[in-house]
C-alpha cells in the first residue's frame, strides 16, 4: 500500500519529466530538419529555445549582426518569434515594405506575437476589420471634433496633477510613476474617443481595458515559450506547474495570472447597458437624434452590418481590440518622449513659446497642432531614438522568397527590418545616438516629409508602406496635445536626476524605464484649454 501511495504521489512528476523529454526530442528533430535551410543565411546568437534565455539581450545580438552584415540578411533569435531573418540596408528593407501580400503576411507575425486563437475572444475582429474604415474616415479625416473631445478630456485626466497637494496650497514638485501614470491618462483620453464620457473616466472601466491588454500579452508570452507544434496542447492537458496557459487560466510557478476573459466579462457588464440605450435611441429617433454620441462605439454600431456583427459580443470585442492596439504602445512612446524632454530642459523654452503662440491664435484645434514644426520634430526625434521595437515590418512568409541579393528564405519563416540599425544609421542621421530635437525642423519647409506620421525605409516607428499603422494620425494629435498641455502648465524633471532613465529590453520590445518617476510642478501662469481662445 505504501508503495502504491508513493507511486500516485510521484506520478505527476513522472508525467512532467516524460512530457518534458518528448517536447525536447520533438523540438530537436524540428530544429535539425530545418537547419539546412537556415544555414544559407549567416546566424547570430544562440537559436535554441527560441531565444528565451537571451530575451533581455536581443539588442546585443542585433548589434553584432548589424556590424557583421550592415547591408545584408542575417538570422537571430527574437522572442517570441524564434528565429527572425533580419534585413539591413534600404534595398532589403524596401523589399519587405513593398513585398506582395500573398508572400509577406503581417497578419502571420501579429498572430504569432498575440496568439489570438488562445488569448482573445475570437478572430471575427481581424477578419471583418470594421475598425479600419472608421479609423481612416471618422478618426482621421473627420478629426476636428475628435481633437476637440480629446483636448477636453486631457484637462480632466491631468486634474490630479493640477490640484494643489492637500498639505500645502503652494506649488511644489510632486512625483508620479511615469509609465503607470501615462497609461492611466492615455486610457482615459483615448477612451473619450472610443466610448465617450463619463464611462472613459470610470476607474473600473479603465482597469478592464488596460488589464485585458496586459493579460493577453502575459498569456501569449507563456504560450510562446513552448514549441509551435505544442500550442494546441499547452492549455488544460498540461498536468503540472510551472507553466500552464489558456484563455481560461495561466499558472506561472504556482501563481495565478488573471484570465483575459475576466476583463471581457467585466467590460460587457459596463458596456451592455450603454449599447442597449443607444440601440433604443436609434430605433426611436433614427440616426440624427439630439445628443447622439460622437465616438468609436457609435460609429461601429452604425457601420456594422446587421446580424452577428451588431451583437453586444462583437461590439465589446472591438472596444477591447482597439484599446489593446493603442494604449500600451502609445503610452510607451509618450513616456520615452517625456523622459527626453525632462532631461533636456534647454529646449523647453522654444517649445513652450511655439505652443503658446500657435494655440493663442488658433485655439486647441487640429489646425493648431499641425502648425508646430519644432514640436513635430521633437516627437519624430524621440521616436527615432527610442522606438518601441527592435525590429519592424514583421512578416511571415507564405511562400519561399528569394531576395535581390540571391538569398532564399523558406515559407513559414519570420522576416523583419532592423529598426535599430535604420534609426541609428550615421549616414542617414549624423550623430545618430544623440538626442537632437531640431533634427527634423526645417524653417519654411511644408513638404511634410519629416512629419511625425511620415513613414519610409528610414523611419519605421509606425511601420511603413501600405501596412503602416492607420491610427498614427490620431496618435500624433493625442501626443501633441498632451505634450503641449504639459509644457504650458508644468515644469517637469525626472526623480533620478539629470540622466535619462535607462530603457529596458524584453524580446522585441524597447520599454521606457518602468520604475522611474517624473516630477511635476504647476506653473503659475499656465494655459488650460478651457480658458484659452
Amino acid at each position: 500500500m505504501a508503495d502504491m501511495t508513493a507511486y500516485y504521489h510521484a506520478r505527476p512528476a513522472l508525467l512532467a519529466v516524460l512530457l518534458g523529454l518528448l517536447v525536447c526530442a520533438a523540438t530537436l528533430v524540428y530544429q535539425l530538419s530545418s537547419k539546412k535551410a537556415r544555414d544559407a543565411v549567416p546566424r547570430v546568437g544562440s537559436h535554441r529555445f527560441k531565444g528565451i534565455f537571451s530575451v533581455q539581450r536581443h539588442l546585443e545580438q542585433l548589434q553584432a549582426g548589424i556590424a557583421q552584415h550592415p547591408h545584408g540578411l542575417f538570422s537571430t533569435p527574437i522572442f517570441p518569434f524564434g528565429t527572425v531573418f533580419v534585413a539591413n540596408g534600404a534595398a532589403l528593407i524596401n523589399e519587405i515594405r513593398t513585398g506582395p501580400d500573398d508572400v509577406f503576411s503581417p497578419a502571420g507575425a501579429v498572430e504569432k506575437f498575440v496568439q489570438s486563437k488562445y488569448t482573445t475572444p475570437g478572430t471575427f475582429v481581424s477578419e471583418a476589420a470594421l475598425h479600419k474604415p472608421i479609423i481612416r474616415n471618422q478618426m482621421t479625416r473627420g478629426v476636428e471634433p475628435v481633437v476637440r473631445n480629446l483636448v477636453d478630456e486631457i484637462e480632466h485626466a491631468f486634474a490630479p496633477m493640477l490640484a494643489p497637494p492637500a498639505s500645502s496650497p503652494d506649488p511644489e514638485w510632486r512625483a508620479f510613476p511615469a509609465l503607470e501614470t501615462f497609461i492611466r491618462i492615455m486610457a482615459q483620453c483615448t477612451n473619450r474617443i472610443y466610448v465617450g464620457a463619463p464611462l472613459c473616466r470610470d476607474p473600473v472601466y479603465q482597469g478592464a481595458v488596460v488589464g485585458y491588454a496586459t493579460q493577453v500579452m502575459k498569456s501569449a508570452y507563456i504560450i510562446n515559450m513552448f514549441p509551435d507544434w505544442t500550442h494546441p496542447y499547452v492549455p488544460p492537458p498540461l498536468p503540472f506547474p510551472p507553466l500552464r496557459a489558456s484563455v481560461r487560466e495561466c499558472v506561472v510557478v504556482g501563481k495565478l495570472v488573471t484570465d483575459p476573459t475576466k476583463f471581457t466579462a467585466q467590460l460587457t457588464r459596463l458596456l451592455a447597458p450603454e449599447i442597449e440605450r443607444r440601440r433604443r435611441a436609434l430605433a426611436e429617433y433614427g440616426p440624427g437624434w439630439a445628443d447622439k454620441p460622437d465616438d468609436f462605439l457609435m460609429w461601429l454600431m452604425e457601420d456594422a452590418p446587421a446580424g452577428f456583427l451588431q451583437s453586444t459580443e462583437v461590439l465589446v470585442a472591438y472596444i477591447l481590440f482597439v484599446n489593446f492596439a493603442s494604449i500600451h504602445t502609445t503610452s510607451m512612446q509618450f513616456t520615452h518622449l517625456v523622459y527626453d524632454i525632462a532631461v533636456h530642459p534647454e529646449y523647453v523654452g522654444a517649445l513652450r513659446e511655439e505652443a503658446a503662440a500657435v494655440l493663442g491664435v488658433h485655439g486647441w484645434t487640429k489646425g493648431a497642432l499641425e502648425r508646430m514644426p519644432r514640436l513635430e520634430s521633437v516627437l519624430r526625434e524621440s521616436a527615432r531614438l527610442s522606438p518601441t521595437n527592435l525590429v519592424s515590418l514583421g512578416r511571415q512568409l507564405l511562400k519561399d522568397w528569394t531576395f535581390a541579393n540571391g538569398v532564399t528564405v523558406r515559407k513559414g519563416a519570420f522576416v523583419a527590418a532592423s529598426t535599430f540599425s535604420t534609426h541609428w544609421d550615421e549616414e542617414t542621421y549624423p550623430d545618430a545616438r544623440a538626442f537632437r530635437p531640431w533634427r527634423f525642423f526645417h524653417e519654411g519647409d511644408d513638404s511634410g516629409k519629416d512629419r511625425f506620421t511620415s513613414t519610409g525605409n528610414e523611419f519605421m516607428a509606425f511601420g511603413a508602406g501600405k501596412h503602416a499603422c492607420p491610427g498614427r494620425f490620431f496618435v500624433a494629435h493625442e501626443m501633441k496635445a498632451m505634450l503641449c498641455f504639459i509644457l504650458l502648465n508644468f515644469d517637469v524633471k525626472v526623480e533620478s536626476g539629470p540622466e535619462r532613465p535607462r530603457d529596458e529590453y524584453f524580446g522585441n520590445s524597447i520599454l521606457p524605464n518602468r520604475s522611474a518617476k517624473v516630477l511635476f510642478k504647476r506653473r503659475e501662469k499656465g494655459m488650460l484649454p478651457s480658458a484659452s481662445v
